[in-house]
């Protein structure tokens, strides 16, 4: 009972990645097994196509940071700082993430040095 109650806890896990993995923009493998149990569940698994390996231009154009600014009101969205701000990647560049405006947030140093590449 306890085995399959964390098989189906981690396949939820995997399959919220999956889900975050398509909102962004990258692609996260899944096994065969994965696939049927999501059909099994009915849970419908989005393909995404695979990124190509040509080097991504880390930089984050001036008009989207801008925007981005905008909208949070030129504050940090963790703890409302206004001073040292930064440009975060939600879905971190790193794993993938693109520099589309929902994927961008304000946040202070403080907060983007505590957050790293986790996702939260």
């Amino acid at each position: 009972m306890i085995t399959i109650f964390l098989s189906a806890f981690i396949f939820i896990i995997v399959l919220a990645a999956i889900m975050l993995g398509a909102t962004y923009g990258m692609q996260l493998r899944i096994t065969k097994a994965q696939q049927r149990y999501a059909d099994q569940l009915g849970v419908e698994v989005a393909v995404v196509k695979k990124r190509s390996k040509e080097k991504r231009n880390r930089k984050i154009p001036a008009s989207t940071r801008k925007a981005v600014l905008n909208r949070d009101n030129h504050s940090c969205v963790r703890c409302g700082q206004k001073s040292e701000l930064t440009i975060d990647h939600i879905f971190p560049f790193s794993k993938g993430g693109g520099h589309e405006l929902e994927n961008l947030r304000v946040l202070c140093k403080s907060c983007n040095e505590l957050k790293s590449d986790a996702l939260f």
